[in-house]
């Protein structure tokens, strides 16, 4: 049993309870005559009997507020009046804590439960009570939109259009363990959050031109740190574009715990790649995105270290590129987050390092070029291999079978 606390008084009293009916204990504390077979020396014995069992499981800290009660029934009701203050205040505090609870992904659904019933029984003593459907929709309000889904299924095939609190509980613990059992959904859902900010697909070619001229205009006055000319910005010119050539190949990517696949839409990236129609993305904006292909994609992380991703979908629509925790995880890799840090670990490896900016976390990493033989097409390799050499040249390399 947990000993008394500042904190914890309403599972204690409960666990207590059950204790002390189990030790058959009981009759001082929730009674107030004795039975006429029991002398008065030995009623009285028992009361101090039971006060010393309960003050076993208070802490140092509160426990001398209790040291001299003989009494059972005095000692259980100082307790309830220290701790169980029926004040409006208090009354407050607990409405407010309820209100303001949200489930938190990376936590267990049934300690979730565990607190969201026991702020209900604790308002319930206190003479608060709320009706069997409103707490049942009050507790599919605390789910995140990842549930949307569960919400939908739940309301829909409620009796009589009434969802009920255990319905609601039964549910909830049905679908972790669906969750669990399935991993990641058949259908390829990437479950990315709104809060990024900025829609995950492009903007159309007309909407970027707009935007690019008012940034041109934007900067009309602005003078060159190149060649001091106004108009122009050092992005625009070829020697700030040759010395930032190396910087161009480091790439962000996203570290999401909702999104079920690593997705890019740079095909340059891929390692090795398969072209072809992989079905749909499913994003939490309600839109969608083609999967055009999968591969694999070898990144340099900022901690020198190699990363592998595997099964990578390329969707061209995307905006960024993601990296799915549950793929990691899948790949025995252990992810750490606290304090707006990212670190993913393999034994006692540090394999990268990411941070927490506008509640998303993310990383740097360059492509591995020695890595990537991904092309476009057959030609676009051939093209690369012997760029514009002429006719009469081909025949020359073809006579000597170099071709």
């Amino acid at each position: 049993l947990i000993a008394l606390n500042d904190t914890n008084y309403h599972l204690w009293k409960g666990k207590m309870k059950n204790l002390l009916f189990l030790k058959k204990m009981h009759l001082p504390v929730f009674t107030t005559q004795k039975s006429d077979s029991m002398s008065e020396e030995d009623w009285d014995f028992e009361h101090q009997q039971v006060c010393g069992f309960i003050r076993q499981f208070v802490e140092d800290n509160v426990y001398n507020h209790f040291a001299n009660e003989t009494h059972a029934r005095a000692l259980w009701e100082k307790i309830e009046s220290l701790y169980a203050s029926k004040l409006r205040n208090n009354k407050l505090y607990l409405l407010n804590y309820l209100m303001n609870l949200r489930y938190r992904e990376s936590s267990s659904i049934s300690d979730h439960l565990n607190e969201f019933q026991g702020l209900l029984d604790q308002l319930s003593e206190m003479g608060i009570k709320f009706d069997d459907e409103v707490l049942g929709l009050w507790l599919l309000n605390t789910l995140p939109d990842s549930w949307e889904t569960f919400w939908v299924s739940i309301t829909n095939l409620a009796p009589n259009g009434i969802v009920s609190l255990q319905a609601v509980k039964s549910g909830a613990l049905n679908e972790e363990m669906r969750r669990k059992a399935h991993g990641f959904s058949s259908q390829s859902e990437v479950l990315v959050t709104e809060n990024m900010g900025r829609s995950l697909k492009k903007e159309s070619k007309g909407g970027r031109e707009k935007s690019r001229s008012k940034s041109r205009s934007r900067y009309k006055n602005v003078e060159c740190h190149y060649y001091h000319k106004t108009g122009h910005i050092q992005r625009n010119y070829f020697l700030w574009k040759k010395e930032n050539k190396g910087k161009k190949d480091e790439s962000i990517w996203i570290v999401v715990s909702g999104v079920t696949l690593h997705v890019t839409p740079r095909k340059e990236f891929f390692t090795s790649y398969t072209s072809g129609d992989f079905g749909v993305l499913k994003m939490g904006n309600n839109g969608v995105s083609k999967a055009r292909g999968v591969g694999d994609v070898f990144l340099q992380t900022n901690m020198g270290m190699r990363l592998l991703l595997r099964g990578v979908k390329h969707a061209p629509d995307v905006r960024f590129n993601l990296i799915s925790v549950q793929m990691l995880d899948d790949g025995d890799y252990d992810n750490y987050f606290g304090s707006g840090k990212w670190k993913p670990t393999k034994g006692n490896l540090v394999v990268a390092r990411g941070e927490k900016s506008s509640k998303l976390y993310w990383t740097k990493a360059l492509v591995a070029k020695d890595s990537v033989n991904a092309m476009d097409m057959e030609a676009s390799l051939w093209h690369r291999r012997l760029s514009h050499i002429s006719e009469k040249g081909l025949n020359c390399l073809a006579k000597k079978d170099v071709l």
